[in-house]
């Protein structure tokens, strides 16, 4: 069995409380499901990979498509 360490929960909880502000902003809105591929070209490694791209202000980003854990659903895009 695993234990919860208080400790390490208190530093949990302050950083998803001081994170509380972004996770809860609209990132966009999805009209329809776009899906992720771990081995092809996919729309949300397009998208993700387009936005690294310009938040880093270069010609060329790479991204790890196994580290997309799922996909968008049609609705509210949000950090969480």
């Amino acid at each position: 069995d695993v234990q919860m360490d208080a400790s390490s929960q208190q530093i949990v909880m302050a950083a998803k409380n001081e994170l509380a502000p972004l996770a809860s902003r609209v990132l966009g809105e999805a009209k329809k499901t776009v899906f992720r591929d771990r081995i092809n070209e996919s729309a949300m490694a397009n998208l993700l990979t387009d936005g690294l791209r310009a938040a880093a202000q270069t010609d060329i980003a790479l991204i790890n498509t196994g580290g997309i854990r799922t996909d968008f659903q049609p609705g509210v895009v949000t950090y969480d």
